[in-house]
C-alpha cells in the first residue's frame, strides 16, 4: 500500500472505531436512563 491509501486506511478506521464506541456508550447511557427515570420525564428526555 502507498503512503496515501495507508493514512486513508487508518483515518477510516479510528472513525469507524470512534463511532461504534460513541453508539456503545450511548446505549449505556439510555439504559441507565431507563431504569431510573420512568414515566414521561423518560420520554420527554428522549424526545430532546
Amino acid at each position: 500500500m502507498s503512503g496515501g491509501k495507508r493514512d486513508i486506511t487508518r483515518f477510516t478506521a479510528i472513525f469507524a472505531g470512534g463511532t461504534m464506541l460513541s453508539r456503545v456508550t450511548g446505549l449505556a447511557r439510555d439504559m441507565v436512563f431507563t431504569h431510573f427515570v420512568r414515566g414521561e420525564a423518560l420520554g420527554s428526555f428522549l424526545f430532546a
